[in-house]
């Protein structure tokens, strides 16, 4: 039981930081897109512009789908399943 709450803590460890930055990344994005000041009025035409160009639609699609983090060792998470039993 030690082991499996082990690699819990540490999965937790590991992705927390992801989470965070994922949140306040998309929290700043919906704090710009719902602004409506002169300067935020041309933030969001840069936004529309800059947009349009492919990577950087991509960093931020994967940035969201947080598939832009480091790697996480294969035995940290759970299984798929319902049963809550840790990877082994």
């Amino acid at each position: 039981m030690r082991a499996a709450e082990s690699r819990l803590d540490e999965y937790e460890r590991t992705r927390r930081p992801v989470a965070t930055r994922v949140v306040g990344f998309t929290h700043r994005l919906t704090q710009m897109a719902t602004l409506r000041t002169p300067s935020s009025l041309a933030a969001n035409a840069l936004i529309r512009v800059v947009g349009r160009i492919t990577w950087v639609r991509r960093r931020v699609a994967m940035e969201l789908s947080e598939l832009r983090t480091p790697s996480i060792p294969r035995d940290v998470g759970l299984k798929a399943g319902r049963t809550g039993e840790p990877s082994r």
